[in-house]
């Protein structure tokens, strides 16, 4: 399953029905039972419940965002690619949204792979990173083994502090572009 960066859904389908479409080939005449109980299901997941009723076309785009989320994990696919799955999103739901992918790769035999801007937020939940510049391969392995400094400087121009956090992952501060002075 794929989910882009972003796109405003301006369709009236229920978030509910946005949600089936993610099982579509199974779906016939008759809704079965069991088929809106995943879509329910998936909805709960991303804690969007309350809004199963609600027209697409009168969410926020974090929500919008949320329920495509629920879409791709309804289909329960083996491997699921996203871009910027928590560009629209306030810090509590990119937490949320991370946990419930993070959770659906341990769970199941299923791949999860992403593109992040967030290097500290990748940091705390990948087990692999690959940092890509310019369409190439800059590094790849683990996250305290690819967010180096001179991979920073290479890869985004900047210079940087790498702390370590609370849970041990590598926190990526940003201090400014490569070459400019310190502000005094």
């Amino acid at each position: 399953a794929f989910l882009p960066q972003s796109g405003q859904i301006a369709t009236r389908l229920s978030v509910v029905e946005v949600v089936l479409l993610g099982r579509l080939e199974r779906l016939g005449w008759r809704l079965p039972a069991a088929e809106l109980a995943a879509a329910e299901a998936a909805l709960a997941e991303v804690g969007l419940t309350a809004l199963a009723e609600r027209p697409m076309n009168s969410l926020s785009g974090g929500q919008q965002q949320l329920v495509l989320l629920a879409q791709r994990l309804v289909r329960r696919p083996r491997l699921l690619l996203l871009d910027e799955p928590t560009s629209a999103l306030d810090l509590r739901h990119q937490l949320q949204v991370m946990e419930i992918l993070a959770a659906y790769a341990r769970s199941r035999p299923a791949l999860v792979l992403m593109a992040l801007h967030d290097l500290t937020l990748a940091a705390r939940y990948a087990r692999d990173l690959l940092l890509l510049e310019g369409g190439r391969l800059l590094a790849a392995g683990s996250p305290a083994a690819v967010l180096t400094l001179p991979a920073l400087r290479e890869a985004y121009g900047v210079e940087a502090e790498i702390l370590t956090g609370s849970l041990g992952h590598p926190v990526v501060a940003p201090l400014r572009p490569h070459g400019q002075k310190p502000l005094p």
